[in-house]
């Protein structure tokens, strides 16, 4: 096995490779229900939840039908 093999055989072990979709999931879930527990007092919309975050309403309704 030469240097690069193991080299990369390690980077892998420590660095696994991640789909993109699921981390930025990933993200969008966590600050949803941040931003949920923050606010559940208030009314929330798809509309304040994609301003407040950041997305457009069509990627949170696509996110929440997942």
């Amino acid at each position: 096995m030469g240097f690069n093999d193991l080299f990369i055989s390690r980077l892998i072990k420590y660095y696994p490779l991640v789909k993109r979709e699921n981390y930025e999931g990933n993200i969008f879930q966590k600050e949803l229900l941040k931003y949920i527990h923050s606010h559940y007092l208030e009314d929330i919309t798809l509309s304040s939840i994609a301003k407040e975050l950041g997305y457009t309403v069509e990627y949170c309704s696509k996110a929440f039908k997942k």
